[in-house]
């Protein structure tokens, strides 16, 4: 699913958000205590990424709560939880490539991304077949949210910039649905 215009400002929330610290990988890991050696598992990542913005960052997370409530009200009854992220995937990630990769490491069901930088036709987010064959893409237009099924391989499809104010910067939401 495609949501353009997700959040009612986006400039808004991104000034929430512009203060939040952002982690390597191995920094994540140590905060959240995580011993894996799983290169490939959700917390070893391209680029740098927030803590969970409900520990860290509570109007970031209600404004994010607020607008999902308003535009995914379908699922609001139904969540278990939400991990909430900024992420930024610079262009110089050579020593950590991106890989097509699935994000239920830990039984999520869906994934949510917003692109919250300026739009950048050539970006955007890639959906693969079991095979890597690439099946959609979603170009990284900016205030522009995706969601889909975590059984979905994807990738992003270009990373570029160097900081918060040039590269790819996007919010990423990993959600688990209630259980019948």
């Amino acid at each position: 699913m495609c949501i353009d215009d997700f959040f009612p400002d986006v400039e808004e929330f991104k000034s929430l958000v512009k203060n939040e610290p952002l982690y390597t990988a191995k920094e994540f890991d140590a905060l959240q205590g995580n011993t894996s050696t799983d290169t490939k598992d959700q917390s070893h990542y391209v680029g740098v990424r927030s803590s969970f913005l409900h520990d860290t960052n509570k109007k970031a997370f209600d404004f994010i709560i607020d607008t999902f409530q308003n535009k995914l009200a379908f699922f609001t009854g139904n969540l278990k939880y939400i991990d909430t992220h900024i992420h930024l995937r610079p262009k110089d990630s050579v020593d950590n490539p991106d890989w097509i990769h699935k994000d239920n490491y830990k039984g999520d069901d869906y994934t949510l991304l917003v692109y919250l930088s300026d739009t950048n036709l050539n970006s955007g987010t890639g959906l693969f077949d079991d095979n890597n064959n690439l099946i959609t893409d979603f170009k990284f237009i900016k205030n522009r949210a995706i969601i889909f099924d975590t059984s979905y391989n994807h990738m992003s499809m270009l990373n570029y910039g160097n900081s918060v104010s040039d590269g790819r910067l996007t919010l990423n939401c990993f959600m688990k649905l209630l259980e019948d």
